[in-house]
């Protein structure tokens, strides 16, 4: 539940908290102009506020990934774990109803494609090395081996280096989220799966 109040001071110079009386306007990105890309990218500036009360740290190494099919994913990362971790992105919960497939199955259908890599190296070369020279300004004939020496090095720093993509960890990201996403999302996680739904609201 959201209370809205506002801070007063006394006639005798004390603060004072009292309801607000004005009613809490709904506000979503759509309403605001933004894309999803908004969103997007403030993820990509401000990863770690998905980390900040987990127990892993998160490197961002992806972003608009292509699959096979063309379909693409929203961030890709690498966890303190050695999990690929894949994010998808909603502005808001309308934009999950407009979609052909649920929130949910989307992500889970990038997390069984990221499941078949087998190598840092082929990771690098499917994901990060692109990353890095669209975003990160690194020279094309440079990027697999930087990608490959950040990639090795952060998991060697958390003592996972062996642990690579031993398994997956989807985040779902919105301002808000349809019950069927939280829902479908719960019973995942009592089968094993680790996926998490975080909202961002304006």
């Amino acid at each position: 539940m959201l209370i809205q109040i506002k801070v007063e001071e006394n006639e005798s110079s004390k603060m004072k908290i009292k309801k607000n009386e004005c009613g809490i306007a709904k506000v979503t990105y759509k309403s605001l102009g933004l894309v999803e890309n908004a969103l997007e990218e403030f993820l990509q500036e401000n990863f770690e506020i998905l980390t900040q009360e987990e127990d892993y740290e998160l490197k961002i190494i992806g972003k608009q990934v292509r699959d096979n099919s063309n379909k693409r994913t929203d961030l890709v990362g690498v966890d303190s774990n050695g999990n690929v971790v894949i994010i998808e992105i909603k502005r808001d919960a309308d934009d999950m109803k407009i979609r052909r497939d649920n929130f949910e199955s989307q992500a889970i259908r990038y997390a069984a494609s990221f499941a078949k890599i087998n190598s840092i190296e082929e990771l690098v070369e499917k994901v990060h090395a692109e990353y890095l020279i669209r975003y990160m300004g690194v020279e094309e004939e440079k990027a697999v081996e930087q990608g490959i020496t950040d990639i090795y090095t952060f998991l060697k720093e958390h003592g996972t280096f062996n642990d690579f993509n031993a398994d997956q960890r989807i985040i779902l990201v919105a301002s808000s989220f349809e019950p069927s996403v939280l829902s479908a999302s719960a019973w995942l996680l009592t089968k094993g799966v680790d996926i998490s739904c975080f909202e961002i609201a304006p």
